[in-house]
């Protein structure tokens, strides 16, 4: 194994001998390794500005993200979708982490998708909230991204659920949403692996 890759599939090992949970997952992928500590995990774009969120940082962030969340999410039942649909930034994987570490599944809808059928999707899957960077209004509870940074930290209990549904694009027709819990998306990782480098 090229020594540049070595990390990789010693993650890979660790995840198949894991519970294959979605918490392994996220776990592996941020855990602070002497190798990638100081490593970017991402860079994103802020107001024409370059941030960046380094992989010894991750986790604390999301927990931080999470205590943001906590007393917004306060009156819905844990293990409830709660669909993410925003624009890509830094704060997306923060977000959907902190959304499963509080104990509720993620309902992943791309932010192409029109305001009519993301209502639909929010109706099919029983969504209890949704989070949002469109300044619009839809048929659950309605978060900005705006609203959770700019709301009081809480304390929050780690309960992480252990699935997400992912909304494909319905450029070929409808929308569909498929459900995926930590193990199938432990082998598509670990598939990941096997492709040619």
């Amino acid at each position: 194994i090229n020594p540049k890759y070595k990390l990789y599939y010693e993650h890979a090992e660790k995840l198949l001998a894991s519970s294959k949970s979605i918490e392994d997952i996220f776990n592996l992928s941020f855990d602070i390794n002497p190798l990638n500590k100081n490593k970017n995990a991402f860079v994103y774009f802020e107001s024409g500005k370059r941030k960046t969120i380094k992989y010894k940082d991750f986790k604390n962030e999301t927990i931080k993200i999470a205590g943001k969340l906590n007393p917004l999410l306060k009156d819905i039942t844990k293990h409830n979708f709660i669909a993410l649909r925003i624009s890509n930034n830094g704060y997306w994987p923060l977000l959907y982490y902190a959304i499963l570490y509080l104990g509720y599944k993620v309902l992943l809808i791309n932010n192409l998708i029109e305001y009519s059928a993301v209502n639909d999707l929010i109706s099919q899957s029983d969504a209890k909230a949704i989070i949002t960077d469109d300044n619009k209004t839809y048929n659950v509870t309605t978060l900005s991204l705006d609203k959770i940074l700019s709301s009081n930290t809480s304390t929050c209990i780690k309960d992480f659920e252990n699935e997400v549904a992912f909304v494909t694009s319905g450029t070929t027709g409808d929308s569909k949403i498929y459900v995926f819990d930590g193990e199938k998306l432990s082998h598509q990782i670990v598939s990941a692996y096997n492709m040619p480098i």
